[in-house]
């Protein structure tokens, strides 16, 4: 007889959030995981053994080992932060950048906090963070962008792609500058030459010549300005982020991740 031992896999952090429910293993507060939790508001009950909850997320920053959160059920919470994989070594605080769910009842990001009766009362202390973005780490391929449109308004960026190969300088593509209707924000007396953004269909380099175009985008909670250089990205890309933005990034302790 052969015994065959089912391969153990690992579970996205998409998969996790996406099996979460609201009251049943997942809550808006620490106060409707438990009634009784000192959240500020004086109350003396507590759990009389410790709990694991977890805590839905809206905004949130680290600094000195500790994380300060707004939970989605509008309650303030600073407590120590005992995950190393989230902590942040800066003196400045580490703003977390949470994912936003698009509809209210959808979890997004998540706080493990352990609760437990002390002296004093309830003691709260966050085991760790489920995040989709991780703190000084930005996404290759999934990093939220929000680029300004001809009414000075933010919208999120599609096709984005960060791209440390790329020398030449960032570039978007036609139909983008469209959409924005920035179109005669294109500066036809800026011409460029530019080569190795992107490669073509027989893996060769790209290169050519273009035009450029002054774009605003924000990163995380950095604004960045400057030219980019229009038309150039290829396939379904928009806007192809490259050294001259990463730098910049890297100057604040970011780096690319997957």
């Amino acid at each position: 007889m052969e015994i065959f031992e089912k391969e153990r896999l690992r579970i996205s952090i998409d998969q996790i959030q996406s099996a979460l429910r609201y009251g049943t293993n997942a809550y808006k507060s620490v106060k409707d995981a438990c009634p009784g939790a000192m959240t500020g508001e004086g109350e003396e009950c507590y759990p009389l053994e410790p709990k694991i909850i977890l805590v839905a997320i809206t905004e949130g920053a680290i600094q000195n080992e500790r994380v300060t959160l707004f939970t989605k059920g509008h309650e303030c919470l600073d407590m120590k932060l005992t995950c190393r994989e989230n902590l942040s070594l800066s003196v400045e605080p580490s703003y977390l950048y949470l994912y936003k769910p698009l509809q209210d009842d959808e979890v997004g990001d998540l706080a493990l906090i352990k609760c437990s009766p002390s002296a004093n009362g309830q003691e709260q202390v966050c085991e760790g963070l489920i995040l989709r973005h991780k703190p000084k780490v930005i996404s290759r391929g999934k990093e939220l962008v929000k680029i300004m449109n001809a009414d000075g308004k933010l919208v999120d960026c599609p096709g984005v792609v960060f791209d440390t190969g790329n020398t030449a300088g960032t570039g978007i593509s036609a139909a983008l500058v469209k959409a924005l209707n920035l179109d005669d924000k294109i500066d036809i007396r800026d011409r460029r030459s530019f080569v190795g953004v992107g490669t073509d269909n027989n893996g060769k380099p790209i290169e050519g010549e273009c035009n450029t175009i002054m774009i605003h985008v924000k990163i995380r909670d950095m604004w960045l300005t400057g030219k980019a250089l229009y038309g150039i990205p290829p396939g379904k890309i928009h806007l192809l982020i490259g050294t001259d933005i990463i730098d910049l990034l890297g100057q604040k302790d970011f780096k690319l991740g997957k």
